[in-house]
């Protein structure tokens, strides 16, 4: 055996954790699953969420702002 190398025996268990056979996940929670902590995780679903609201928000708002009546705008005094 050389140095760093481990042996596993064939007979041993293996994580419980690691081997969940049978579940059934959904393509998110399978996707999600990729990465391996918490933080990450979060930092991958901002960076798709954020962009989505973000241009949401501005369809939203400059859709009101264009198509907006001139008589529900205040009139600038003279």
């Amino acid at each position: 055996m050389h140095r760093g190398e481990r042996r596993f025996d064939k007979g041993a268990r293996h994580c419980e954790i690691h081997m969940q056979v049978g579940k059934k996940q959904g393509c998110c929670q399978s996707w999600l699953s990729k990465f391996p902590t918490r933080s990450k995780r979060i930092d991958v679903i901002a960076r798709i969420t954020f962009p989505l609201v973000f241009a949401f928000f501005n369809l939203v708002y400059w859709s009101t702002y264009i198509f907006q009546d001139d008589d529900d705008r205040p009139k600038a005094s003279p």
